[in-house]
């Protein structure tokens, strides 16, 4: 029985050894120089909107001070948009779609390329039953971020049946 532990841990040594030996190699070559704390020093300074947000609530107030702060950044009112869904979604208040559509106006209205805004704003519309507005949108999506963007890899929300129909769009007869 002895030797068998001897020959298994010497079977298991070396490929252990290799792992420790690659992994401190990796460390130290992945250390930033000292006294650099690894931001660019052209980058200007990230704005703060506080802290990382627990819930959906903090969230949008978070993102609300975003588009105080960036106001010609399209992206802060798509991220917006998409934060009034969820809490439509954890609220059952439609009152949130209101908001959600307003963001994503704004959003497209900076950046008509907008894909987050594009993708939201047909989630919204497939919410509301507005079908032939969802497909719209799901196929101007498409077209925004053609192959190999997938996001029904990712999401499992509305935004896949929009994907789903975007994707089955020219097959589907004309209404």
């Amino acid at each position: 029985m002895t030797a068998r532990r001897t020959s298994l841990i010497s079977k298991l040594g070396v490929p252990v050894l290799v792992f420790v030996f690659a992994l401190g190699a990796l460390t130290l070559s992945n250390r930033s120089p000292e006294g650099s704390s690894g931001a660019s020093d052209d980058a200007p300074p990230a704005a703060d909107f506080g802290p990382p947000p627990r819930n959906t609530e903090e969230l949008i107030r978070s993102l609300q001070r975003r588009v105080l702060a960036e106001p010609d950044e399209a992206s802060g009112y798509a991220q917006l948009g998409d934060a009034y869904l969820q809490r439509t979604r954890e609220t059952s208040d439609s009152d949130f779609y209101t908001r959600a559509e307003k963001a994503f106006d704004e959003a497209l209205r900076r950046d008509p390329a907008e894909l987050t805004a594009t993708i939201g704003a047909g989630t919204l519309a497939l919410a509301r039953h507005d079908f032939r507005g969802g497909l719209r949108l799901g196929l101007r999506a498409r077209r925004l971020a053609p192959r190999p963007f997938d996001p029904t890899r990712w999401w499992s929300t509305p935004r896949s049946s929009l994907v789903a129909t975007a994707t089955r769009g020219a097959r589907c007869k004309k209404w």
